[in-house]
């Protein structure tokens, strides 16, 4: 007589739930962090979606060029986010932009 054969893989039952329908798939999508949690290099593209057109954003964040004012999004539609939270800092994103750009940050 042969030995008992173990068993392998999951339960036979475990796809069901307790009234035996299927269980619905929990997927692993990445729920969103909080703005402050987020490291520097995120926050600094996120503040340059909020102020500059997208196209410009990916050539700043990679150091390719400078920032000058064509980019920039009109001062009426940018976000309130950058009054009424005081974990945005735009002093950080001053480095992407030209130099007397730079001075338009401190008014904003």
């Amino acid at each position: 007589m042969p030995g008992k054969v173990p068993k392998w893989g999951r339960p036979k039952g475990c796809d069901l739930t307790v009234i035996r329908i299927p269980a619905k798939k929990r997927h692993r999508t990445p729920r969103p962090t909080a703005f402050i949690t987020k490291s520097p290099a995120e926050k600094d593209a996120l503040i340059l979606e909020w102020v500059v057109k997208p196209s410009a954003v990916v050539a700043a964040v990679r150091g390719e060029k400078l920032i000058d004012g064509r980019e920039l999004i009109h001062w009426q539609r940018m976000p309130t986010k950058f009054t009424d939270n005081d974990s945005v800092n735009l002093q950080c994103v001053r480095k992407f932009f030209l130099l007397q750009l730079g001075n338009v940050l401190n008014v904003v």
